[in-house]
């Protein structure tokens, strides 16, 4: 071999790498669009275990706070009379006696209570037929329809405090209609049928379903205190 072809033979062996020399030293559009679906369908993944450990936390941190307000209600409201406002309602009761969790209170309205999930509620009292006072908490939710997960959360709550409650409430209603219909569940001091501490994780969500499509949905919590005579 002469030095011309010997020259001649370099060149060409050196062009010849030149391609697959390229081709290791970047990505094609093929695989760039592969990783970046990998990397969005981890993202998605991601979010959705953020969502979901989130909404549990939510509902931890609701329940706490009714358990907190029933809890307290049953154990130390023994003067309502003399906090109540004329409708019933025990804000200031609850305020006084620092049974609220100061996260629950977002208005200076005096009124209303808001839950880790944004449910308006209300604590209050009534005269029963019987004759006796119950104390009561009510729970509103958004735009008057409490949602499904708060819905079985609380009915959930309703079936640990059996022993306390004297029932738990759910009545809905649609606007054309007028006529407003609901369930109960029952405490162990009333209960003969439909009893709290029975409840189904199959019955808990049909009793739920039945806000679905509703104008309005709330939960009432009733309970007899200790002290009240």
């Amino acid at each position: 071999m002469n030095l011309f072809d010997f020259f001649n033979f370099f060149s060409s062996a050196h062009n010849e790498k030149r391609p697959t020399d390229a081709a290791l030293c970047g990505r094609s559009m093929v695989e760039m669009l592969g990783v970046l679906a990998i990397i969005g369908v981890l993202s998605v993944g991601a979010m959705t275990g953020y969502s979901k450990a989130m909404l549990k936390y939510k509902l931890n941190k609701q329940a706490e706070q009714i358990t907190q307000l029933i809890s307290g209600g049953y154990q130390h409201l023994n003067a309502y009379e003399n906090y109540s406002d004329g409708d019933g309602n025990l804000f200031n009761v609850y305020k006084v006696l620092n049974l609220i969790p100061q996260e629950m209170i977002k208005d200076n309205s005096n009124y209303y209570l808001y839950d880790a999930l944004d449910n308006q509620l209300t604590v209050g009292w009534e005269n029963d037929t019987t004759g006796g006072v119950f104390f009561k908490l009510t729970i509103w939710g958004h735009n008057q329809v409490v949602d499904a997960d708060s819905c079985q959360n609380i009915l959930k709550i309703g079936k640990e405090m059996h022993d306390i409650l004297r029932s738990v409430q759910i009545s809905h209603q649609k606007t054309d209609s007028g006529s407003i219909a609901g369930m109960a569940f029952y405490g162990d001091e009333i209960c003969s049928s439909s009893c709290l501490y029975n409840l189904s994780l199959e019955k808990i969500m049909d009793a739920c379903n039945s806000c679905a499509e509703k104008d309005a949905c709330y939960l009432r919590m009733l309970w007899k205190t200790n002290s009240v005579r």
